[in-house]
């Protein structure tokens, strides 16, 4: 079986994308990568199965939209075409339309800026053109998948259509408690052993939220000094997070990196993992933090409950307060800490890129087999 996959490869459709070939590549012949991905950035390029080729990785949307029209009659070769970039239907309309080669679609949900109005103005042609995108790739595909029950909810509500769902997984073995990387990255930031280090990891954009996480840090250092927060990540909020940072005279306790290779020894580093996001389509972060024992804070809502359910505590969404009296609960509750970090390591088995694979190949061949 030949498989081609049309994807950007940024953030964690990025991530999803290249842990779910790896996995692939042990029950397919040959895949195909056709991805928008810049390849001196693209980390995910590195070490892939013998048998999946890049065919191309273009840098910017228009570049990648024309090389992949042209690249039409090669993608007919393929047994099928596995879409996770939707603004690349026209090409798939040809493709079906000419040659009725299978296509698969999986989509992560309406734009956030159908829900949120969250971009600019100069965002707003770009997310109705991916909005109609999806609708019409769901026509013509053969199958669409989703990434969580609640992406399927919103599927449903947007565009009348519920596509199965398939959750996301987490590398075990990468993603794992290390002591070594603990004792390393601590000492490389400055964090003491008798200090309990917070962690956000994430682009700083408006749905994101780390606003309320700011803001809830002064209450949580009047209960106690002993408290770090290591933000991970860069975004459009990135100036006025550290505008804030400065207003709160909190700069001594909270420390930013915009940017790290490989973000699982930051995990073991930490103590507890806060998420302040109002909206995400799964949230691999969570799955990874409790992977790596780490007790997760999150918000009451979304897919938090799908994914985290009872292995963290969540909170009222932008409520700083609230999230303040989250993290001083489970740094005085040592019992409940403990209960939170076998939870969430029994939990984050469920969530595996094998399963996932297999999955995807099962309906692979449902497909094919309906020809």
């Amino acid at each position: 079986m030949k498989i081609a996959i049309v994807s950007s490869l940024h953030g964690g459709v990025g991530t999803f994308v290249t842990n779910l070939v790896e996995e692939l590549a042990n029950y397919v012949d040959f895949i195909g990568l056709y991805t928008k991905a810049d390849p001196k950035r693209a980390i995910y390029l590195k070490n892939l199965p013998k048998n999946v080729k890049i065919i191309f990785a273009e840098k910017d949307e228009l570049s990648f939209w024309i090389k992949l029209f042209f690249r039409i009659p090669q993608l007919s070769k393929y047994d099928m075409v596995h879409v996770i970039a939707p603004i690349s239907f026209f090409q798939m309309f040809l493709l079906d339309w000419l040659w009725g080669t299978p296509i698969i679609f999986t989509t992560h949900g309406p734009s956030l800026f159908q829900e949120f109005r969250i971009f600019s103005k100069a965002w707003l042609y770009i997310n109705l053109l991916e909005d109609l995108s999806q609708k019409l790739m769901m026509k013509i595909a053969k199958k669409t998948i989703t990434i969580s029950r609640e992406v399927q909810r919103r599927v449903l509500n947007r565009y009348g259509m519920a596509p199965e769902v398939i959750y996301h997984g987490v590398n075990q073995q990468h993603f794992r408690f290390n002591d070594d990387h603990r004792d390393a990255i601590r000492k490389s930031l400055g964090i003491g052993e008798e200090e309990y280090l917070a962690l956000f990891v994430g682009p700083l954009w408006k749905h994101k939220d780390i606003l309320t996480l700011i803001e809830a840090i002064p209450k949580v250092l009047e209960n106690n000094r002993k408290v770090k927060f290591l933000i991970i990540g860069r975004g459009s909020d990135y100036k006025r997070m550290m505008q804030k940072i400065d207003n709160l005279n909190i700069n001594d306790y909270v420390i930013t990196l915009e940017y790290v290779e490989d973000v699982a020894p930051y995990y073991s580093a930490a103590d507890i993992f806060v998420m302040p996001s109002v909206k995400e389509e799964f949230g691999l972060v969570y799955v990874e933090a409790m992977a790596c024992g780490l007790p997760v804070i999150a918000v009451n809502g979304h897919v938090v409950p799908e994914v985290v359910g009872d292995a963290g505590l969540l909170f009222e969404p932008r409520n700083s307060d609230d999230l303040a009296d989250k993290i001083i609960e489970l740094i005085n509750n040592k019992e409940l800490y403990e209960k939170l970090k076998r939870k969430g390591l029994e939990r984050a088995k469920r969530f595996t890129w094998e399963k996932a694979a297999k999955q995807y190949y099962e309906i692979y061949k449902e497909v094919l087999n309906r020809r």
